[in-house]
C-alpha cells in the first residue's frame, strides 16, 4: 500500500470532531481499537445501488472488511436519497420526483455527514481489509474531506449565485435528456421536480453572501440560458407525453418555474449584482488542500507552477518546429490562424463533428489502441444553452445503472446568434478540421466516452462515482497525443499542431488557475495569458479565464496527462518485454477512476494486485 500517502491524507487532514446522527440503529465497530475509531450508525434510507464489491469474486472476508463494506453501502444509500439528481444520472430513478434540498440547514448537514462518514471509515483498519479495499478507503476518505472542504471552506453555496440555477436547471435536464421512461412518466416527474423553483431560488437569496462580481455576471448570463431552457427545450423533449391532466400541469409549473427564474435574474441584476464585491479566489491554502483531497497529489504549489512553466516553454518550442514542417517562412501563430479559417460554417457544425468520428473509430480498431465497449449510441448535440459560458465541448454518458436508455451525447457549443461576423469565426475556428479530430478524440474515443461505458464493469461503487478529475480528464487529455504517436493523421504536421494546440490550452489552464487563486492575478490577466501565451481568440480566452473564477484546479488535464505518461513509462519498465500498450489502456479503464496516486499503486505493486484488473 502507499503508506507514504496515506500519511500526508491524515496528516494534511487532523481529527474531526463531530457528534453522530442520533436515532438509527448502530452498527458495531470492527478492527483494533483505535484513537480515531468511532461508533458508526446506519442509514434510515433504504438501499438503491447494488451492494458494495470492490472486485469481481472478492467478498468480504474479515469483520474489516464487512464494516467497510457496510458503511459504502450506507452512503451511497443516503446520497441516492439527500441528491436525487445524482441518482437519475447514475440510472436509479426512485427519487426522480426529488430535488436536493438547498436550505443552509440542509448543506451544513451534508457537511456533518460527510465528517460523520470521515470518522467511521478512518475507525476501519487498512491492514485488515483486502487491497482493494484499501485503494478505495484512500479515495473514499478523499471525497469525505473534500466534501468537507467544499462546503465548509470555499463555500460555493454561499459565493456562486450559479450554484442555485444549475440545482434546477440540472434536475429538470437529467429527467429529459434520455428516453429512460415513457414521457408522460419524465413529465410527472418535471412537474414534481419544477415546483421546488421557488424553494430553492428563496434559499439563494438567502445564503448567498458577497459573491464575486464574475459569479454573479455568469449566474445572469447562465439564468438566461435556463428561460430558454424550461420554455423551448424542455417541452420539445417530452413532446410524446398524452396524459391531458399531467400536460396541463405542465404548462402551470412551467410557467411559475419560468416566472422565478426570471425574478431571480432580476433580483441578481437589480440588487446581489451592485454589492458582489466578493474574491473569487480560494487562496493558497484551500487550493493546497483542494488538489490533495480532490487529485491525491501533496506537491508543493510552487512546484507545480514551476513545471507548468517548464511545460510552457517545451510546448512552444515544439510548436515552432512543427510550423516550421508546414511552412518554413511561417510561425507557429500564423499557421494556427490559417488553419482557423478552416472551420466549419454556423449551421454545419454538428454535421461535421458527426462525420469525423467514424474515421477515428476505425484507427482503434486497426492499431488496438483499446477495447471498444459494447452498446455505443453516441450523438452529436449542441451543448445545453444553459452550459455555455465556460464550454466548448463536453461528453454526457448515460449512468452506469442506467437500463433503459443508452444515448450519450456529445456536446460542442456553437456560434451564439448575438455575436457578430468576426467573433463567430474565431469561435468556430476552433473547430476547424485538425482540432475537431482532438477534441473528438478527448470527448469521445478512446476518452471520456469509452472511459465512461468501461465503468459500467467496475464493480466498485467508488471506483464509479468518486472519481477525481486528474483521472478523467487525464486520461482524455492523454489519449490526444497518445493516438499522434500510435500513428493518428497519417504523419500530417497539422495534426500534430493542433494537438500541441490543445495541450497548450491545457497548460493555460494549469498556470492560470495557481496564479489566479493563489497568486493573485486577476481575470483580465488570466484572459491576456491565455491570449498571449496560448495563441488564443480574444473570445476564447475569456472564456477560458471566466471558467477558471470558479474552476480552481482546472490544471487537472495536463497534471493528469503527465502522470498517465509517467505510470505508462514505469509500468512499461517494469513489465519490460510483457508489456502491451492495448492491455495498459484495458486495465486503467478496467480499474476505475481512482486517484492516479492510487492508480499507480494498482498497476506497479505486483504483490498485492499484479498485473491483473478489478474486472472481468
Amino acid at each position: 500500500m502507499n503508506s507514504s500517502y496515506r500519511s500526508r491524507r491524515i496528516a494534511a487532514a487532523g481529527l474531526i470532531v463531530c457528534a453522530l446522527a442520533a436515532g438509527l440503529s448502530a452498527v458495531p465497530a470492527a478492527g483494533p481499537a483505535s484513537a480515531q475509531q468511532v461508533p458508526f450508525y446506519a442509514p434510515a434510507a433504504p438501499p438503491v445501488f447494488p451492494a458494495y464489491v470492490p472486485a469481481v469474486g472478492e467478498s468480504a472476508k474479515t469483520a474489516a472488511d464487512r464494516r467497510f463494506d457496510q458503511i459504502v453501502d450506507a452512503w451511497f444509500a443516503e446520497e441516492a436519497m439527500e441528491r436525487p439528481t445524482f441518482a437519475t444520472n447514475a440510472g436509479m430513478h426512485q427519487y426522480d420526483t426529488r430535488l436536493e434540498a438547498t436550505s443552509r440547514t440542509a448543506i451544513l448537514r451534508r457537511q456533518e455527514r460527510a465528517r460523520n462518514y470521515l470518522l467511521a471509515m478512518r475507525g476501519v483498519e487498512p491492514d485488515h481489509v483486502s487491497p482493494w479495499r484499501r485503494l478505495d478507503q484512500e479515495a473514499f476518505l478523499a471525497r469525505m474531506q473534500a466534501i468537507d472542504l467544499d462546503l465548509g471552506t470555499i463555500r460555493s453555496w454561499q459565493r456562486n449565485p450559479n450554484y442555485y440555477s444549475a440545482v434546477l436547471s440540472s434536475g429538470i435536464f437529467a429527467l429529459v435528456k434520455r428516453d429512460y421512461a415513457p414521457a408522460d412518466v419524465r413529465l410527472r416527474a418535471v412537474n414534481a421536480r419544477l415546483a421546488n423553483a421557488a424553494r430553492v431560488f428563496a434559499d439563494a437569496r438567502m445564503n448567498l453572501e458577497n459573491p464575486p462580481r464574475i459569479h454573479t455576471e455568469v449566474a445572469i448570463s447562465q439564468g438566461k440560458g435556463l428561460v430558454t431552457f424550461l420554455r423551448d427545450v424542455v417541452p420539445a423533449r417530452l413532446a410524446a407525453a398524452t396524459d391531458p391532466a399531467v400536460k396541463a400541469e405542465f404548462a402551470r409549473r412551467q410557467q411559475a418555474a419560468i416566472a422565478e427564474v426570471e425574478s431571480y435574474i432580476a433580483w441578481l441584476e437589480q440588487d446581489l449584482l451592485p454589492r458582489s464585491n466578493g474574491d473569487f479566489r480560494i487562496g493558497r491554502d484551500a487550493y493546497r488542500q483542494k488538489l490533495l483531497h480532490d487529485e491525491g497529489f501533496g506537491i508543493p504549489i510552487d512546484s507545480l507552477l514551476a513545471r507548468g512553466y517548464r511545460e510552457l516553454a517545451d510546448n512552444h518550442r515544439r510548436m515552432e518546429q512543427t510550423a516550421r514542417l508546414i511552412d518554413p517562412s511561417r510561425s507557429a501563430t500564423t499557421i494556427l490562424a490559417d488553419m482557423a479559417r478552416f472551420g466549419p460554417d454556423e449551421d454545419s457544425l454538428l454535421t461535421v463533428t458527426t462525420a469525423g468520428l467514424a474515421r477515428i473509430r476505425r484507427f482503434i480498431a486497426e492499431k488496438r489502441i483499446c477495447t471498444a465497449p459494447p452498446n455505443q449510441n453516441l450523438i452529436v448535440a449542441e451543448t445545453p444553452v444553459f452550459n455555455r459560458s465556460g464550454s466548448f465541448a463536453s461528453m454526457d454518458s448515460p449512468g452506469v445503472y442506467e437500463k433503459n436508455a443508452n444515448e450519450a451525447y456529445y456536446n460542442v457549443t456553437p456560434a451564439d446568434a448575438s455575436w457578430d461576423a468576426t467573433k463567430k469565426a474565431e469561435h468556430l475556428g476552433f473547430y476547424n478540421p485538425w482540432q475537431l479530430e482532438i477534441v473528438s478524440i478527448h470527448e469521445a474515443f478512446p476518452g471520456h466516452y469509452y472511459q465512461f461505458l468501461h465503468l459500467k464493469n467496475v464493480p466498485s461503487l467508488i471506483r464509479q462515482f468518486m472519481g477525481s478529475g486528474s483521472n478523467s480528464e487525464g486520461w482524455a487529455h492523454y489519449c490526444e497525443e497518445m493516438a499522434l504517436e500510435q500513428g493518428f493523421g497519417g504523419g500530417d504536421p497539422r495534426c500534430t499542431m493542433a494537438m500541441l494546440n490543445m495541450a497548450l490550452q491545457r497548460i493555460g489552464r494549469y498556470i492560470v488557475g495557481i496564479e489566479m487563486h493563489v497568486n493573485g492575478w486577476t481575470m483580465e490577466q488570466g484572459t491576456d495569458f491565455f491570449s498571449r501565451e496560448c495563441y488564443m481568440a480574444r473570445v476564447n480566452a475569456e472564456r477560458e479565464a471566466r471558467r477558471g473564477t470558479s474552476d480552481p484546479t482546472y490544471l487537472v488535464y495536463s497534471l493528469g496527462k503527465w502522470e498517465i505518461q509517467d505510470m505508462r513509462a514505469a509500468v512499461e519498465k517494469a513489465r519490460g518485454a510483457n508489456f502491451d500498450l492495448h492491455d495498459f489502456h484495458d486495465q486503467f479503464l478496467a480499474i476505475g477512476r481512482l486517484p492516479i496516486p492510487l492508480m499507480r499503486t494498482a498497476f506497479l505493486d505486483d504483490k498485492s494486485y499484479g498485473a491483473r484488473s478489478a474486472s472481468p
